[in-house]
């Protein structure tokens, strides 16, 4: 049995929603399902003083929503099998929202932390570059970083780390200059490349007024996979202080 509020916490109006085994392990993540009957199976098993789990569900909208689940054996039979169980859903979308915001915060700035320690003790160009994109990696959070600079109106990969670094040699980008717009005293070239927000997709993420991009890799489709965002920043070489 379920009650009209959890209907309603899916996107389901009361009455429509029809619960089973079946239907609710069908409506779980992919990556939770092992974790969720595993819990189930081990407070069974009395292994777990209580049922509680953390686990995400999707909605009559096709989104996923995060939700909080305690439970407790009311009743069992003259074998010590459980009969009957009652238990509560709680929406913690929100809460769990906060937390990946906060999470993402906090890798970013241990990242700029650990790049302007690098900019400090790395002399050769290349070692600092391929450095950042490590430290993009295993404490940003990012699946790859890769480096590109403007060569002959082409931006050319220079460093790169983390999963697929191939994909990033594979691109083929052209950066219009003349749409770029250079200002204050003693602006430089940019060094660095502009990039789309997913492979799929073409022009610039920046301005349209600030530049264009042209973005082509060998073969007929587009890679389904990439980074889950790009990053636009250009580079300048200062000398170093000594």
């Amino acid at each position: 049995m379920i009650d009209d509020e959890y209907a309603r916490m899916l996107g389901y109006a009361p009455g429509e929603l029809a619960e089973s085994n079946a239907a609710f392990a069908a409506r779980l993540h992919p990556d939770d399902r092992e974790r969720v009957a595993r819990t189930y199976a081990d407070y069974i098993a009395g292994k777990l003083p209580e049922y509680r789990v953390e686990f995400r569900q999707r909605t009559k909208q096709g989104d996923w929503k995060w939700i909080l689940s305690l439970g407790k054996v009311m009743q069992s039979d003259a074998s010590g099998a459980p009969v009957r169980m009652l238990g509560t859903h709680t929406d913690i979308d929100e809460e769990k929202q906060a937390q990946a915001r906060i999470r993402r915060l906090t890798n970013l700035y241990a990242a700029l932390s650990r790049c302007n320690e690098a900019i400090l003790r790395i002399e050769d160009r290349i070692a600092l570059l391929r450095e950042i994109c490590r430290v993009a990696v295993d404490h940003g959070g990012l699946r790859m970083a890769w480096v590109g600079e403007l060569q002959d109106g082409r931006v050319v990969p220079v460093a790169s780390f983390g999963a697929r670094t191939e994909y990033a040699h594979g691109l083929d980008i052209s950066f219009a200059l003349d749409r770029f717009a250079l200002r204050g005293s003693g602006a430089k070239r940019p060094s660095c490349a502009c990039g789309a927000r997913t492979a799929e997709s073409s022009g610039c993420a920046r301005s349209p007024n600030a530049c264009s991009t042209e973005i082509r890799l060998p073969g007929a489709r587009m890679p389904t996979v990439s980074t889950a965002a790009w990053s636009t920043s250009p580079l300048a070489s200062r000398p170093r202080r000594r």
